[in-house]
């Protein structure tokens, strides 16, 4: 009789102490705000010699594709700032009739690059490198990729690096097709190394220009080999062969 007594008192006193809890929880008025879905991007159009490219780029959202957004561009290979866009479906127009649709992911960070194509229309080039929540590159090491705008015959670069000259160098990335980016190499902090950009097509015939890439943490950099293709007086080693290099840090 006494343990059925004590059995009732303490069902009734959890029974009791769940009321209380249940009468203690807040529950809120409205749902939590949905995350931001956006992601960042800067243009740059890389023109050969001769072309004048827009100085503005019109975006607008999907899925209506109505209201159009201008966003500036700066002068020829030279990058605009960073511009928020909400992540989706987008339809861009550059230039008086070339319009295209691209996907941004969500919390994506990169650059899309304006470039001519062999038949005298524009294209656009998607090139994410990073997450905008993500820390910037690797720790004691520069990343650097390489995008092939060269416009001749041929649709293959090749890229050699060395210390010092091209005689001493090795391939670093072979056979970068035209309007592609090759993958990334690795630039230990504290190296410095000289990159040159052949023709595999005539014996690597050297372009004139090269670059230096210093290795430091945590950088991220894309390089554009671009312009027109012109071999006037080039041999196989003579670095006469012209195109332009522009080196665009990844912030």
């Amino acid at each position: 009789m006494i343990l059925n007594r004590l059995h009732l008192l303490f069902s009734v006193a959890i029974v009791t102490m769940a009321m209380v809890l249940v009468s203690c929880v807040e529950i809120p008025d409205k749902a939590p705000d949905p995350p931001v879905l956006n992601a960042e991007y800067r243009f740059i159009s890389v023109m050969p010699d001769g072309t004048v490219p827009p100085t503005s780029v019109q975006i607008t959202e999907g899925p209506n594709f109505t209201t159009y957004k201008t966003y500036a561009i700066g002068a020829n290979a030279v990058g605009s700032e960073y511009y928020t866009l909400f992540s989706g479906s987008k339809r861009i127009v550059f230039g008086a009739a070339d319009t295209f649709r691209l996907t941004f992911e969500t919390d994506q960070r990169g650059t899309l690059a304006f470039a001519m194509t062999k038949t005298g229309t524009f294209q656009a080039l998607k090139l994410p490198y990073r997450n905008t929540f993500a820390a910037n590159g690797l720790a004691d090491t520069s990343l650097v990729r390489f995008v092939n705008l060269v416009q001749k015959a041929q649709d293959t670069i090749d890229v050699y690096r060395s210390d010092s000259t091209f005689a001493t160098g090795v391939v670093s990335v072979n056979n970068i097709l035209y309007a592609a980016a090759s993958t990334t190499q690795k630039v230990p902090a504290g190296k410095s190394y000289k990159y040159f950009f052949t023709d595999p097509s005539n014996t690597n015939r050297v372009f004139k220009d090269s670059i230096v890439i210093s290795g430091a943490s945590r950088k991220i950099y894309t390089v554009f080999v671009y312009d027109k293709f012109d071999s006037t007086g080039a041999t196989s080693t003579a670095k006469t062969a012209k195109v332009k290099v522009k080196v665009l840090e990844e912030l």
